[in-house]
């Protein structure tokens, strides 16, 4: 009987050192987890912000990368901003609605996303950059139906 015992013994000795060896491996894993799930939590909160700002109206003057407009109204523009709205849609397979581009420029569908980039989309058709197909549906001008 006494060696039965001094069996079980050692394979509760034997169970404790990987229990306690695996704790140890799950304390740092949660370690390297928090940390990582903190570096994306500031990578999404910094890509929600810029997102923001280019999605906001230009001031009046122009500041670095900004240019005056050659539209209608003659709004101060972010060239880059510009160029992003461009390459979507020479992505496109066709024409996109004001939500799907602004999905593919990162900046989510919220009501002020889109209407910022609704009113970038009607500039560029008023400068003749995109055609509006129909209500809320754009289109590069080759790729368009009017204006």
């Amino acid at each position: 009987m006494g060696s039965v015992l001094e069996r079980l013994e050692q394979r509760e000795a034997q169970a404790r050192l990987v229990v306690e060896a695996l704790r140890a491996e799950a304390e740092a894993v949660a370690g390297r987890l928090a940390a990582a799930s903190e570096s994306w939590s500031r990578l999404v909160i910094a890509r929600e912000a810029v997102a923001e700002v280019l999605a906001e109206t230009p001031p009046d003057l122009p500041a670095g990368g900004a240019t005056a407009g050659a539209g209608a109204r003659g709004v101060v523009r972010d060239v880059a901003v510009y160029e992003r709205i461009r390459q979507v849609f020479e992505q496109a397979e066709g024409p996109l609605r004001v939500k799907a581009v602004c999905e593919r420029l990162g900046l989510g569908s919220g009501k002020n996303a889109t209407e910022s980039v609704r009113a970038k989309l009607r500039r560029m058709v008023d400068d003749g950059q995109l055609a509006r197909v129909e209500d809320g549906l754009f289109a590069p001008v080759a790729a368009g139906v009017g204006r």
